[in-house]
């Protein structure tokens, strides 16, 4: 942390504004050098950091909406200081309506200071899944977020509407062991 946070105080000494691309280590690191720099910064989030570690951690599916709503994002020791960095960032851009609404319910960020920036290029999605005669092929990382287990589980009564149908899996990722003991269990 301390060797980021130098990094940028040192490029950001000759620069108008930095622009910090998480909330955690740019974040934090950009809060305190602009502070002692006297400059703005700005936050770009693409995604919701707690959220994801949280999933990730705890191996439960939930939307980042349910997330939140159920007050799980408060059992981080980094949100508080989360919030902070929002809270004094110049302007927080984030990519969707849903991500503006949560920072301003939960972060208490103004409204005025958010904007939404969509992707300026449509990205191709990161995992696809598409129906090929009577197969269900899901293609993409292996991780938690993505709830094939999830569908793993429904698979069975689905398949007794569709008795031809398949699902393929095809991807890498951490919850590849995870993954083919659930199989294993159907």
């Amino acid at each position: 942390f301390f060797a980021y946070f130098l990094k940028i105080m040192k490029d950001a000494s000759g620069q108008s504004i930095i622009y910090a691309l998480d909330p955690w280590l740019c974040g934090v690191s950009s809060l305190l050098a602009s502070k002692l720099l006297g400059k703005k910064y700005l936050l770009r989030l693409g995604g919701d950091a707690i959220w994801e570690r949280w999933t990730f951690a705890s191996r439960q599916p939930i939307s980042l909406r349910e997330f939140y709503k159920q007050g799980l994002y408060q059992q981080s020791k980094k949100f508080s200081l989360i919030k902070k960095v929002m809270q004094n960032s110049e302007k927080v851009i984030v990519p969707n309506q849903l991500l503006r609404n949560l920072y301003i319910e939960y972060y208490q960020v103004p409204k005025e200071k958010i904007e939404i920036i969509a992707n300026p290029i449509p990205q191709p999605p990161t995992s696809v899944t598409a129906v090929v005669n009577d197969q269900v092929i899901y293609a993409g990382r292996l991780i938690n977020l993505k709830n094939l287990d999830f569908v793993i589980k429904l698979f069975p009564e689905i398949k007794k509407q569709h008795q031809n149908l398949q699902f393929l899996i095809v991807g890498e990722g951490e919850e590849r062991p995870h993954l083919e003991a659930k199989i294993a269990e159907y």
